[in-house]
Formats: structure tokens, C-alpha cells, sequence
């Protein structure tokens, strides 16, 4: 696709996101808000067992039944990007290219040593391809982040590719095959744009060979030829800042390829913090009804020995509300 076509989408992808447009395409669920409502598991924690006067740390929970897995591992992949990027100065290329221009291991092979891999890393020949002789034998020993959800037991396919397209992390052109990005090419700031997400399940990639999902013609979440989340309307996808999203997968696909884009052109009308799940949770300490201490996580304080009762909210963008209580035994 030519940077003339990528650059028009872009400014329809501002017109049509800014006025509301949404995505007409067939997505599994219509209805995100009716999904949650059916999956989302939340829990205050507990019985806590505390010490009158002296304060203790509740500990509440919010989960998207299988999401939590994907979401947990796109966290620890977001992690080794940003400490490749502190070390080289850029993000990793999309593969590696030896001394004859051919390409050789992806990505997901480079942040290897940021993922505590180290001796894995050290056994590859970065100057051969992904399935040459040399290299071959490694795809067995993938490691666990990025299997797929549910994925076979000794499969060596990853369940993770990154952003791939003109302009993107990832993107299929020279610069970021041979450098990969550096922060100062990127015009959207990091909390706007994509990195990586689950793959859909006629992906079908080796973990160690080069290749991505190419958001221009996989702009539609929840298909088996793009990215596509466990659930039933929601893929978690990680952006640039290591935030991990669950994002609707009847999201517009214009605010996907505005996302994607991380070079040239931006559209900053669509934020994706005004998409996701948009989960909150808050806290009534008091029994008084008002859910005032915001956050998973609550410091709690009893005053004397007794039972006392503690409740968990959490709402969502689409107007959901979840409860959960506990007890604190104080002594």
C-alpha cells in the first residue's frame, strides 16, 4: 500500500472517528457492555485479618474471564520493549537483516535477552535465517509468553505479533528493518499507538520467523486473520506506553489504523482511553454507601477490635456496575 493511500486513510480515519462513525463490519458481539457484564469477575479479596489501629492493604480484583492471560503476557512484552529501547535507543526491528539484506529472526527473537532469555538468545546464528539448520532446532524451545491462550502443548507458533504497515512499530520498510524506531519518529506519543497484540487463529506464525499483522488489511479485532482476544467482544491490545487495553472489538476500524500510525500524519481525536473497557474500581470503607477510595488496592485502618465489612465497585464505560464485599476481623 503506498504512502499516498496509507495518508489518505489517515484523514478519513479523523473525519470518520471525530464524527462518530463506527465500524460496519461483522464483529462477534455488538453489545460489549452485555459481554462484560457476563465475564467480568471481580472480587474484594479477603476474609482480611488485621490488627486494631495498625492498617492493612486490601486487595481487590477485576477480571475479564479469558483475558487475563493474553493481558498478563502482552504486559511482560511491553516491558522487554521499553528496556530494548532504553539499552539501544530504538525499538527492535521487525527482523534482522544479515550482511546479503535477508531477513533473519523477528523481532520477538531480538527482545529475547529483556525477557530474561539471555542464554536462548545466545544460542541463535542471527547471521542465518529463522529456519535454517542452525537456527531450526530453537523453535521448540519458544518461550511461554508468547504462547498463544489455550494453545496446544508444544506448539511453536507465537500468540503475539506486532503492528505491521507502512508507518507502524513494525512497519515493512527499510528503516525499521534495519534500526527499528526511535522515539523521536514517532508523532503520536506513545499512549496512542499499538504495538502487539493476540493473534487470530488462521495466524499462523513460527515464533522465531519475521512477520507481523499488517493493520491495513486487518483493521477489523475478534477475526481469525487479524488479532482476536479470547473473549467474546474484547482484545486486549499493548500500546507503546506498556498499557494494556481491552479494547471493543466493534471498534472503528479508522481509530485502528489512526492507532497503528506511528510516523507522519497523526490523528489525536481518538485516544484510546475513551474506547477500552474503561474499568474503575473504588472503594466504601465505612459501610456508608459512598465509594470514595479509588483504585484495586485500598490501605484500610480499623480503629478497634471487631468485624467489620468493606465493599469493592467497579464500573465500566458502558454504564455496567460490579459489586463485591469482605470482611476484616480486627483484633
Amino acid at each position: 500500500m503506498s504512502i499516498r493511500v496509507v495518508s489518505a486513510l489517515l484523514v478519513a480515519a479523523c473525519l470518520a472517528a471525530c464524527n462518530g462513525s463506527s465500524n460496519t463490519a461483522a464483529s462477534r458481539t455488538a453489545d460489549p457492555g452485555a459481554a462484560l457484564q457476563q465475564s467480568l469477575e471481580v472480587s474484594a479479596g479477603g476474609p482480611y485479618v488485621a490488627k486494631a489501629g495498625l492498617p492493612i492493604t486490601l486487595r481487590g480484583t477485576y477480571t475479564v474471564a479469558d483475558q487475563v492471560d493474553a493481558s498478563d503476557r502482552l504486559t511482560v512484552i511491553g516491558r522487554a520493549l521499553q528496556a530494548y529501547l532504553a539499552a539501544n535507543g530504538s525499538y527492535p526491528p521487525a527482523a534482522l537483516l544479515n550482511a546479503s539484506g535477508q531477513a533473519t529472526v523477528s523481532w520477538r527473537v531480538l527482545i529475547l535477552p529483556y525477557l530474561g532469555e539471555q542464554a536462548l538468545y545466545d544460542k541463535f546464528d542471527l547471521s542465518k535465517p529463522w529456519n535454517d539448520p542452525a537456527n531450526q532446532p530453537l523453535l521448540s524451545s519458544m518461550p511461554s509468553v508468547f504462547q498463544a491462550t489455550g494453545g496446544a502443548a508444544g506448539s511453536t507458533e507465537t500468540g503475539f505479533a506486532g503492528v505491521a504497515g507502512v508507518g507502524s512499530l513494525f512497519g515493512n520498510n527499510s528503516a525499521a528493518l534495519n534500526g527499528g524506531l526511535s522515539v523521536s519518529a514517532i508523532t503520536g506519543g506513545a499512549t496512542m499507538h499499538i504495538a502487539v497484540g493476540p493473534v487470530g487463529s488462521n495466524v499462523h506464525l513460527q515464533w522465531s520467523e519475521p512477520g507481523d499483522i499488517d493493520i491495513a488489511t486487518a483493521t477489523q479485532l475478534g477475526t481469525p486473520n487479524g488479532f482476536s482476544g479470547a473473549g467474546h467482544a474484547f482484545t486486549p491490545l499493548l500500546f507503546l506506553d506498556g498499557t494494556v487495553r481491552l479494547i471493543p472489538d466493534n471498534i472503528n476500524a479508522f481509530a485502528m489504523i489512526g492507532w497503528a500510525r506511528l510516523t507522519g500524519p497523526h490523528c489525536t481525536c481518538t485516544p484510546p482511553n475513551q474506547f477500552d473497557a474503561g474499568l474503575r474500581a473504588f472503594w466504601d470503607l465505612d459501610g456508608s454507601g459512598t465509594y470514595s477510595t479509588v483504585g484495586a488496592n485500598a490501605t484500610y485502618v480499623p480503629s478497634r477490635p471487631g468485624t467489620y465489612y468493606v465493599a469493592l465497585r467497579v464500573i465500566d464505560r458502558f454504564g455496567g456496575e460490579y459489586n463485591s464485599t469482605a470482611t476484616v476481623e480486627a483484633r
